[in-house]
């Protein structure tokens, strides 16, 4: 209904299961960081920012797994997939299947309606009312971890989202190799 996310009633509620786990260590996790420029020495000695990273590196689609809470794990986990939409300058995701007969989506949310309410969050709807999980952060993309599950519960270790970036166009060079 187009108001901040909140957990609306019915909806999972925290449980032992959503205790994070100590002495889980998160994996690594490495990836581009998108739109930050790196600066390179030119020859006059004067710095100069390389160009921004293209669109095609964004993330088409995440990957979700873990999630230590089995009624809100079994909503999430799953394939997404980048939608044309954006919501407060965010990219948008969709999880590839349906849950019940209802659609998953990542996105984010902005501070229109408080700091407390800015983040990315899994919901039935793109600012709906209904949230699974809730992540603080304000980067471009999802973070991989640091979730919490439900959304005003602990954060849940096991919760891991792995980008998925589309396949770099092939370089002209080496075109010729192609059968």
């Amino acid at each position: 209904s187009g108001g901040c996310p909140m957990m609306a009633a019915g909806s999972p509620q925290p449980s032992a299961n959503c205790s994070a786990s100590p002495g889980f260590a998160s994996p690594g996790f490495a990836s581009p960081l998108i739109g930050q420029q790196d600066v390179k020495p030119a020859q006059d000695g004067q710095a100069t920012p390389a160009p921004l990273l293209p669109d095609s590196t964004m993330p088409d689609g995440m990957s979700v797994s873990g999630c230590q809470n089995e009624t809100v794990g079994t909503i999430i986990r799953g394939q997404y997939t980048l939608l044309a939409e954006k919501n407060h300058e965010r990219p948008v995701y969709k999880k590839t299947e349906q849950v019940n007969g209802l659609d998953v989506m990542l996105y984010y949310w902005d501070e229109r309606d408080g700091p407390d309410f800015c983040g990315w969050y899994f919901g039935l709807k793109v600012g709906g009312d209904q949230v699974w999980a809730f992540h603080p952060a304000k980067e471009t993309s999802p973070p991989p971890f640091g979730w919490t599950v439900p959304y005003d519960g602990p954060v849940d270790h096991t919760l891991l989202i792995t980008p998925k970036f589309p396949l770099p166009p092939l370089l002209p060079e080496l075109a010729h190799l192609q059968a």
